[in-house]
């Protein structure tokens, strides 16, 4: 049986406060999904299943395994690992360890957000828009990278624009090849959420 894990409450949400505080880390496998809304928990660990992290606080390590990830207008005090997921997804969030992204099936989005360790993306297929807008839809906030990025062995049309990145950039094995700053593509069509929504871009059927 596939669990669906939702922690907050209407009247909460709707208030505004603090939904949920987990003082442990919160682990999934096989579950149909969690969504954290205005949640405070220590970290997340899931295998399948997607995983919606939305103005909230992560104070350890996010990790998601095959499934999907989607993270928006939260801040993350360790790492963020998207592997194997149909998408990896960051919008106007921060986060203070390093963001690892590989394997994703359809790509991912970094929009208006900041990491401050390493950033890799590697084997990603699809679409990946880093930093700025692409084929996937618009990004009006610029990006912030504090260490080195790496866009690796990935068949994925990729676009890094609109960012700052404070350390080495490594572009290797990409077929096609990432393209950098005004050569970006963009989208001819309004992407279906806001570049800052509270809503996954491609939401998963129930």
């Amino acid at each position: 049986m596939k669990i669906r894990t939702f922690i907050a409450t209407a009247s909460q949400v709707a208030s505004g406060s603090p939904v949920a505080t987990v003082k442990g880390a919160l682990t999934t496998e096989s579950a149909f999904g969690t969504h954290l809304e205005k949640s405070n928990l220590k970290a997340v660990n899931a295998t399948e299943g997607f995983v919606y992290a939305v103005d909230s606080m992560l104070g350890g390590n996010v990790s998601t395994e095959t499934g999907e990830l989607y993270v928006s207008g939260s801040t993350l005090s360790a790492s963020l690992t998207g592997d194997s997921n149909q998408y990896t997804d960051v919008y106007d969030s921060t986060v203070k360890g390093a963001l690892t992204s590989s394997g994703n099936a359809v790509g991912g989005v970094f929009c208006a957000s900041e990491v401050y360790g390493a950033a890799k993306y590697a084997g990603n297929s699809d679409n990946l828009q880093i930093g700025g807008e692409g084929l996937l839809g618009s990004c009006a906030g610029a990006s912030y990278f504090g260490g080195d990025v790496e866009v690796t062995d990935s068949t994925a049309n990729a676009v890094l624009d609109n960012a700052i990145v404070r350390g080495g950039l490594t572009a290797t094995g990409n077929n096609p090849v990432l393209v950098v700053g005004e050569l970006a593509p963009r989208a001819t069509a309004p992407p279906p959420t806001s570049s800052t929504s509270g809503a996954p871009r491609r939401p998963r059927a129930a």
